[in-house]
């Protein structure tokens, strides 16, 4: 088993709770389907308890997806066919990007990633996480989520 340099490395689950409580926070002020966001930020990372954290590069995107959506048909298995339908066509839609509500937990995503990221360097004491904010800063369109990563990536390095 491979050690982590950090003292206490983010858990999949940390994750989850931070971009759902930042996305119900957004969704509430910009007027989305809160429970609706609420669902899809529980769900969006599900999958890495099976595949794991799956960076890009490793494998390509559609294999990314593959091994994802078989993991959560896994995940789902036992529940009943209604219920299971849903939360797949959910994770569908987060993945797709196919509403407001699924593009602001992506964003979200991006934000609870670059906080992390700032989170690591002040531990460490150095920069080299600031690629992380760059590649958020990237991939996100919320204009105010951008503003606040541009921020973040403004402190690190800084301390």
């Amino acid at each position: 088993m491979r050690k982590s340099f950090l003292k206490c490395p983010e858990t999949v689950a940390a994750h989850s709770y931070g971009v759902g409580l930042i996305a119900m926070l957004l969704s509430d002020m910009k007027g989305l389907n809160t429970e609706k966001v609420l669902r899809l930020a529980l769900l969006h990372d599900l999958t890495e308890s099976i595949v794991g954290d799956l960076v890009p590069g490793e494998v390509s995107e559609n294999e990314k997806v593959r091994r994802e959506r078989e993991a959560l048909e896994e995940i789902l298995f036992h529940l009943p066919a209604g219920i299971r339908k849903r939360y797949l066509e959910l994770w569908e839609e987060y993945i797709r990007g196919g509403s407001n509500e699924a593009l602001l937990v992506r964003d979200v995503d991006k934000l609870d990633m670059a906080l992390q990221a700032l989170e690591y360097s002040r531990e460490l004491g150095d920069g080299k996480f600031k690629e992380f904010v760059l590649s958020a800063i990237r991939d996100v369109r919320d204009k105010e989520i951008s503003k606040f990563l541009e921020h973040i990536l403004s402190l690190i390095g800084k301390d």
